[in-house]
């Protein structure tokens, strides 16, 4: 397991305090009711938005771009510490969002917790990221995203391991150079990981 860095690790009870905040989530404005320091102890972004210095505490927030399924599977790691196992590849889908929101947060854990549901997955099922997975993190992370580095390492496995190129992945890899080239350089820097790219 990856050493995480942050606000060190509290027990649950340690942070059921009797302050809640309100989080309006979606289109539909979902109320969820949440124990304020667990919500703001891993993460420095809910520790902005609830302990500014400045005048009034806030007392709720809205996400008006996050989707209910996601987030709810959000409230489930903050309580219970657990992401569920994907059984299927749909079920990665709400994991990479519940990812991106990891990294929007800035909580740490959550990355890495979700993450390493991800990678048992793809070990497990002895498959790789699809094209359209890439793409979708590709385009909702900046170039130094964990997320990132892990399917491009798992493509670039693909390609070396593989019986050639699928058609698919060349036409896309024409199109997004970054992507052409994060592969390349994972090829060149990093050629011993691949023999054990499933270890976890």
């Amino acid at each position: 397991m990856a050493t995480t860095t942050g606000p060190r690790q509290k027990e649950l009870h340690e942070l059921l305090s009797r302050d809640m905040v309100d989080i309006y989530v979606g289109d539909e404005n979902t109320h969820w009711t949440l124990h304020e320091k667990l919500l703001c102890h891993p993460s420095k972004f809910f520790r902005d938005v609830f302990y500014k210095k400045t005048g009034n505490k806030n007392q709720y927030y809205g996400l008006p771009d996050e989707d209910d399924g996601p987030f709810r599977l959000f409230v489930a790691w903050l309580y219970a510490d657990n992401i569920p196992t994907p059984h299927e590849e749909k079920d990665l889908g709400p994991l990479m969002d519940l990812y991106l929101m990891g990294e929007k947060w800035e909580i740490k854990k959550l990355q890495v917790d979700v993450m390493d549901a991800v990678r048992r997955w793809y070990h497990d099922s002895d498959t790789l990221p699809s094209l359209r997975r890439v793409q979708y993190i590709y385009s909702n992370t900046t170039d130094d995203s964990p997320m990132r580095v892990l399917m491009v390492n798992c493509i670039a496995r693909m390609l070396v391991f593989g019986e050639g190129m699928p058609t698919h992945w060349e036409k896309a890899l024409r199109r997004n150079g970054q992507l052409a080239v994060d592969i390349i350089l994972a090829e060149v820097q990093s050629p011993q990981c691949f023999a054990t790219a499933w270890t976890l």
